[in-house]
């Protein structure tokens, strides 16, 4: 079933990615990102809002990377649908102002086209992620 190997393939790109983001490897993210991705926040932050293209998605992860010391994300799940991955990922770190460990949640709903990331969408919630991609729980 050539849909059922799409979705699959794509939840493949979305964990490449994150466990390169992971690593600190960007490069190596960047190769499955459209150069013209949509990013939308909406994860109840100073973040939330609308960014695009490469220099938007750098906007929001610098956020995240340097207010860190040690930062790690891992993913715990991915889930198919067509060409969306909804994915549950954890965040990890320490604040460098504050000293305070994280230890953080987080949905993403991914939108791939032609093997690239053309949209991510980032939430607190899985249920908000999967409507996003179009699903329920």
């Amino acid at each position: 079933d050539t849909a059922w190997a799409m979705s699959q393939e794509n939840v493949e790109i979305v964990r490449r990615m994150i466990e390169a983001w992971g690593r600190g490897d960007y490069s190596a993210a960047l190769e499955s990102i459209d150069p013209d991705i949509e990013v939308i926040v909406a994860y109840q932050s100073d973040l939330d809002g609308s960014y695009r293209g490469h220099a938007g998605l750098a906007q929001v992860l610098e956020v995240f990377w340097t207010e860190f010391e040690g930062p790690r994300i891992q993913i715990e799940e991915a889930l198919p649908a067509g060409s969306e991955v909804v994915a549950g990922v954890r965040f990890h770190g320490r604040g460098k102002r504050s000293g305070a460990e994280i230890d953080a949640p987080a949905w993403h709903a991914w939108h791939l086209r032609e093997k690239k990331a053309v949209r991510w969408q980032l939430f607190r919630t899985k249920q908000e992620a999967l409507e996003a991609a179009g699903l329920r729980e």
